[in-house]
């Protein structure tokens, strides 16, 4: 499963995220135990745990916000520091937790600013780049929020904004840490619905911080689990939500009952 049609010469084997035994430290602090797992496109991928376990940590390695104190990561098989910076930027995409505040921006600026990698700071605001921006605020809804300010939008409304100038920049992979933290369940919901569909209909490889398990099983496929910096859990959303998988992860125990929209079921505690 090839992550970016653009890519040339990637195998899917080769495809999306590759971690070996990858760590990370502060001084003499070990945050991210060695760990190894798989990315791929196509797909939502939920980082789950409780807090400090080492989800942003990881989530930062990827976007190269960090970098590893040991081990292998690679992107469509080369090393993640051997990717040149422009080249990088246009094939992941990293929306941290508490984004900058847009102030005096309009939302179609704000999305515009994702072809930044594209042209540079001093190449030209194109036709092609408007259009990439036209397509990426009709793809996310957000037509109508265009000649707004960022500051006077809902919190769903601005998160749909992020979300579209991630896809103006059309990479490949999109990585977001925690995007649902300050919103409501409804708007949850829609920023969720809105992250599954980017991921399905375009192919993209999507790796997203949560915290509510719940949600991770309505709207993920795969499931990394931390805890205390550990690995404890790469499953599929069906096998992850389990009594015995999820005291793993929170060390409470819980039942699953079903739900129709949840298909692997909503998770309680006992």
């Amino acid at each position: 499963m090839t992550i970016d049609h653009r890519a040339e010469s990637v195998t899917p084997e080769d495809s999306g995220f590759s971690l070996t035994d990858v760590r990370f430290d502060i001084g003499e602090t070990t945050i991210l135990h060695p760990l190894s797992a798989r990315i791929a496109g196509g797909q939502v991928l939920g980082l789950v745990g409780p807090n400090g376990s080492g989800k942003s940590t990881l989530l930062k390695l990827l976007a190269r916000q960090s970098a590893a104190s040991g081990g292998s990561l690679t992107f469509d098989g080369r090393p993640l520091a051997d990717w040149p910076a422009r080249e990088f930027a246009r094939r992941i995409a990293y929306l941290p937790q508490y984004p900058q505040a847009g102030t005096g921006l309009t939302s179609r600026e704000v999305v515009a600013l994702g072809r930044y990698p594209w042209h540079g700071p001093f190449g030209r605001f194109t036709a092609a780049d408007a259009a990439a921006t036209e397509e990426a605020m009709a793809l996310t809804g957000t037509r109508d929020l265009a000649d707004r300010d960022l500051d006077t939008l809902s919190g769903g409304e601005r998160q749909r904004v992020w979300l579209a100038m991630l896809v103006a920049q059309d990479a490949s992979c999109l990585l977001l840490d925690e995007p649902t933290s300050a919103l409501d369940v409804s708007h949850q919901i829609e920023v969720l619905s809105l992250i599954r569909r980017l991921a399905h209909e375009g192919r993209r490889c999507v790796v997203v911080v949560l915290h509510d398990v719940n949600m991770a099983s309505r709207f993920c496929d795969h499931v990394l689990a931390l805890r205390d910096g550990h690995l404890v859990a790469s499953e599929t959303v069906h096998r992850f939500m389990t009594p015995e998988c999820l005291h793993r992860v929170y060390r409470l125990d819980m039942q699953i009952l079903a739900h129709p929209q949840h298909p692997a079921g909503v998770a309680i505690a006992n």
